[in-house]
Formats: structure tokens, sequence, C-alpha cells
């Protein structure tokens, strides 16, 4: 399976973190309101299939890693009422 991940520039893996499990009404805008609590976003990258369709992922880029630490930390977290996985990108 092919899938693209929409993104421009770099990020630092220290500050990133894997969303998974997303649902298909997820977009950039809820994930960035849904992680803006845990610190500043600077980028969401979802990722799509070859069809454009999302892929029920993304990565999460903070500006530090206090982002990350706290978005880790999040217990039951859940994003357009589904439950999502959130994990640190390694790399």
């Amino acid at each position: 399976m092919n899938l693209s991940i929409n993104q421009s520039g770099s990020s630092q893996n220290c500050c990133t973190v894997y969303v998974g499990g997303l649902a298909t009404i997820a977009t950039p805008a809820s994930i960035r309101k849904y992680f803006s609590k845990c610190g500043k976003v600077k980028k969401v990258r979802m990722a799509y299939n070859p069809r454009g369709e999302k892929a029920g992922f993304a990565y999460v880029d903070f500006a530090d890693s206090r982002g990350v630490e706290t978005a880790l930390k999040i217990r039951y977290p859940s994003i357009e009422g589904r439950e999502i996985k959130i994990s640190l990108v390694t790399g």
C-alpha cells in the first residue's frame, strides 16, 4: 500500500508524535486544536492513500519536547469521538 504524508519542511523527531486510529472526519485543524493543550503545535501532517483518502494517522510536530511529553501522558485520548493512539516518533 502506497501512502503519502502531507508535509513541507523537516521536523525534529524529538518533537514529533504519531497519532493513529483517527476517524475519517478528523481534520488537521481538529488535530491541531486537540494537541494545542499540550504545547505549541508547529505542524500536523496527515497521511493519505493513493486515491487521496485519509489513511487514519498523522504526525504532530511540536515546538519543543515538552509538548511531546505532555501529549504522551494524555489518558484516554480521543479526537472526534474516536479513541486514538499516541506514540513517540523515533529514528
